[in-house]
């Protein structure tokens, strides 16, 4: 791990003399731990000219970070700089500094020149968000729009090319850049949900594919209907290595209980989730063929996608060293935050304080016994009425809406699916929980969907 946070540091001049704080995200939830066939597709959705910050430069609320990374890898696991955040996503006023004592970050305005003149700029960039913010509502109806267009060629791509792809570098390519380009869209559409955008009338959202998905998997004998219609998707659509469900038909049983968005915005991004599953499925069909020809197997994961038509005299070596790497740091436990002040420091997960988050579901106030979710074997606990709490905000969760009476997350984001569908369902679900770790399983909290508020018994 000290390895990759140092290459971290040496690419990131920009930020030095600061308190670094590097934090999991709604977007570290996509992936548990990151393999080699995933990593070229995650650095180029979040680096500075991905589609990650493209979004948020064409809509007027940032500007790309071309002289600092945002993406950081440690033990295959998804970490993303606050400090990038700060420095090129525009903001209102003064800007505050991390400050990092007693094991616990903050963040505090220091008195500066260039405070006291963004002091001075506040109503400039007030005027500027209001515009960026009227000026949205058009530019994202356009990309709905033109996603229209795009969701048709990206099923045509799809018919062309699997299951039996034919292997080569200029299809890698291809379907490295549809799925890239597929997540551009989707972070369009959780902009739209978040600035509550009305979006015309569109199939882009009338129509939602997961809960087409979830209908076909609660029907008897549904196994042919689900690898015709949905045999490019898997539990975890964006990790090339896990199989899909033309390979596992039953596995979308799951899905059964998966819960479909209304809102219109959160419906598209269902869509731009699937259309990314289609790109990733035909490499997925290439990595399986390179496999089987070259008898590396299940070990072809191991390699990139540029890596894959090397020789296997040549991989094996490199296979062997990555394989032993990835299995010694992914049983490894990051907290969900790092910092950085001279030294890499580990924040105390155990805290004294308010224990509060961000709401992100329903407004009610709930009580009852603690449950710790957080990996798939915890969904077999007893969970009837209880409170889960969990590190990540899965997608999964949703599948136990029907015997829980709330969700408490440290990590998430209120435009989750798992955070839509709480919405909807009015089920309190809170957020970015800060002092999480002072809560124990079979504690008795309170949990207060309206203010973020959770309080022991």
């Amino acid at each position: 791990m000290k390895m990759e946070l140092q290459d971290f540091l040496e690419q990131s001049h920009y930020f030095r003399g600061e308190i670094i704080v590097l934090e999991k995200t709604e977007n570290s939830e996509l992936l548990d731990t990151v393999k080699p066939c995933n990593e070229e597709f995650f650095e180029a959705v979040f680096s500075p000219n991905g589609p990650y910050w493209k979004t948020y430069s064409t809509l007027g609320f940032g500007k790309k970070p071309l002289n600092a990374k945002y993406l950081v890898l440690a033990d295959n696991k998804m970490y993303f700089c606050r400090n990038t955040e700060k420095h090129f996503m525009y903001a209102i006023g003064p800007k505050k500094n991390f400050r990092y004592s007693n094991s616990r970050v903050s963040e505090k305005y220091p008195f500066s020149l260039d405070n006291l003149l963004l002091l001075l700029s506040t109503p400039f960039d007030f005027a500027r968000q209001v515009s960026a913010v009227a000026l949205s509502a058009l530019k994202l109806n356009e990309k709905l729009q033109e996603f229209e267009k795009f969701s048709t060629e990206s099923k045509k791509f799809l018919a062309a090319n699997a299951p039996n792809s034919n292997a080569n570098e200029e299809l890698i390519k291809k379907s490295l850049q549809g799925a890239i380009d597929a997540m551009e869209y989707s972070f369009y559409a959780s902009m739209a949900y978040s600035l509550k955008t009305k979006l015309k009338e569109s199939s882009s959202w009338s129509d939602c594919e997961l809960e087409n998905l979830s209908n076909f998997a609660g029907e008897k004998g549904a196994n042919g209907k689900i690898k015709e219609e949905f045999g490019f998707y898997s539990k975890n659509p964006y990790d090339i290595s896990m199989p899909r469900f033309n390979e596992e038909p039953e596995s979308a049983i799951e899905f059964k209980k998966l819960k479909a968005p209304k809102n219109p915005a959160a419906r598209w991004r269902e869509n731009c989730k699937f259309l990314c599953a289609r790109y990733l499925g035909v490499l997925r069909e290439i990595y399986l063929s390179q496999g089987k020809e070259s008898g590396l197997g299940g070990d072809i994961f191991f390699l990139k996608p540029n890596e894959l038509f090397e020789k296997s005299a040549k991989s094996k070596p490199i296979i062997s060293g990555r394989k032993e790497l990835y299995n010694s740091q992914s049983a490894s436990k990051l907290p969900k935050t790092l910092v950085f002040d001279g030294k890499w420091n580990i924040p105390e997960r155990k805290q004294s304080g308010k224990i509060i988050g961000l709401p992100a579901g329903g407004q009610r106030i709930v009580s009852g016994e603690v449950v710790f979710v957080d990996q798939e074997i915890d969904f077999k606990k007893k969970l009837d009425g209880k409170i889960v709490v969990s590190q990540t905000l899965s997608p999964n969760l949703v599948m136990l809406f029907d015997r829980i009476s709330g969700i408490v997350s440290a990590g998430g984001g209120r435009t989750a699916h798992t955070a839509i569908v709480a919405i909807e369902q009015n089920m309190p679900c809170v957020v970015q929980t800060k002092n999480i770790g002072s809560i124990n399983e079979g504690d008795s909290i309170r949990v207060d969907g309206s203010t973020g508020k959770i309080e022991k018994l």
